[in-house]
């Protein structure tokens, strides 16, 4: 077969004419394509990152820090104040040090916290002959310090933190735990045991499912004056039964204060439940708590037996324990607070002598 080689490549040369130029504009608007699709995922690589970050510093950004949340959530600590409000102090107190602005995630801390232990706040700019007495290391820098509940003085145990977690479970685990246990068998005692002291406490019962809260824990220590707390855990209805209440309508947790019918010391005495109303009093948070133990002492303080000092105002009020709580919470409003719908099934024979109170 004869094929003409001239004739074929003056076909391949003009077919090459015709074909390469729109061969590199199909490559050329290929390549923008590839540019603007590459350009495209450049700009939504970088906005999902912004978007990312973004996210993940919302709980890091600081925040400025207004008056009013100073005074409820973070006291501001200085030279002057800080050995009495802090090292004079039995309670637990967390230490933020801070440059004017705080970040969102100790500022969440300390208003779940309030009420529980103390946190204060000390400026790294204004207050260095304090960070120098605290023996502050400027080189570490640590986040926080807390100070245990318990001791007080120069003494009063510390260690420093970096997180809000760490700052939270170091407080909060200082805190002693008072709240023994107490069932329908136990009773007896642990209302003789209220009434011997002066002035006579209120015996109060923590119902609850589950290990008392710090929370709990702090109120026990803090109220000890006027109350005498005593836990029940997953309690049957046997032990519910004193209150006069089944366990239906029970919302856990939840508070009893034992109150006697009569003031003073017979041979039989009847005592009827004083109960937390969650659908009255509000969910049940320090604040709320707080309101319904003044309500209860303002209330029924009269009719304890014993000691009860229902004559000195600064006993009906708790004075003392108002002016602290006044520094983190308005607690001017007192609702009233009411037994339990039946009268309580506890009612035994005394076996203290009226003398002992």
């Amino acid at each position: 077969m004869w094929i003409d080689l001239s004739s074929l490549t003056s076909d391949i040369h003009l077919f090459a004419r015709q074909t390469l130029p729109q061969m590199h504009q199909t490559l050329r608007t290929t390549k923008m394509i590839m540019r603007s699709m590459g350009n495209i995922i450049y700009r939504l690589i970088y906005i999902s990152l912004a978007l990312f970050l973004c996210c993940r510093e919302t709980g890091q950004q600081e925040i400025e820090l207004e008056e009013h949340e100073r005074y409820q959530d973070i006291f501001p600590l200085t030279q002057s104040n800080f050995t009495t409000e802090v090292l004079g102090s039995e309670e637990a107190w967390i230490v933020i040090f801070h440059t004017g602005t705080l970040t969102l995630e100790w500022k969440k801390m300390a208003v779940a916290l309030r009420g529980v232990v103390w946190v204060g706040m000390i400026d790294r700019r204004e207050e260095k002959d304090l960070l120098q007495t605290m023996e502050y290391d400027m080189v570490k820098m640590p986040a926080a310090r807390v100070y245990q509940s318990g001791d007080t003085g120069s003494d009063k145990p510390w260690t420093e933190v970096d997180s809000p977690l760490d700052a939270r479970l170091q407080a909060c685990g200082s805190i002693p735990d008072t709240l023994a246990g107490v069932d329908d068998a136990g009773l007896q005692d642990f209302i003789y045991q209220s009434y011997a002291s002066t002035p006579t406490r209120f015996p109060a019962v923590l119902i609850t499912d589950e290990h008392p809260s710090c929370m709990f824990k702090a109120m026990a220590n803090r109220y000890y004056a006027f109350f005498n707390f005593r836990t029940m855990i997953n309690p049957s209805d046997k032990d519910l039964a004193i209150f006069g209440q089944p366990l239906k309508d029970f919302d856990l947790p939840t508070i009893a204060v034992l109150v006697s019918k009569k003031k003073e010391m017979t041979d039989s005495m009847t005592f009827e439940a004083v109960l937390y109303d969650e659908d009255r009093m509000g969910d049940v948070d320090y604040m709320n708590v707080v309101k319904f133990l003044f309500a209860v002492n303002k209330q029924y303080r009269h009719t304890l037996p014993g000691e009860n000092m229902a004559g000195k105002r600064g006993i009906v009020e708790m004075r003392d324990l108002l002016e602290v709580e006044k520094k983190r919470f308005q607690v001017n409003f007192l609702p009233p607070v009411q037994k339990a719908k039946k009268e309580g099934g506890l009612k035994f024979t005394t076996k203290v002598v009226k003398d002992e109170f």
